[in-house]
């Protein structure tokens, strides 16, 4: 479901991983660089839907030595 998603909107190469949550009904993705993640923040927050669920995005910021 997620990985169609992905692909379906072209996003899957700027995903470096997804974990799925099936008892609270979270999706984490992780991109490969911060401006990936801000771009599709701004692209899908409130406007896009999986399985009839809007989705509603929360950045997770941490340092890396990347």
């Amino acid at each position: 479901m997620v990985y169609m998603f992905l692909k379906e909107h072209k996003k899957e190469p700027d995903v470096e991983s997804y974990t799925i949550n099936n008892r609270d009904g979270l999706i984490k993705l992780e991109f490969h660089e911060h401006v990936k993640a801000q771009s599709f923040y701004k692209e899908m927050n409130f406007k896009e839907k999986i399985l009839l669920r809007p989705l509603n995005i929360y950045l997770n910021l941490k340092l890396s030595e990347k």
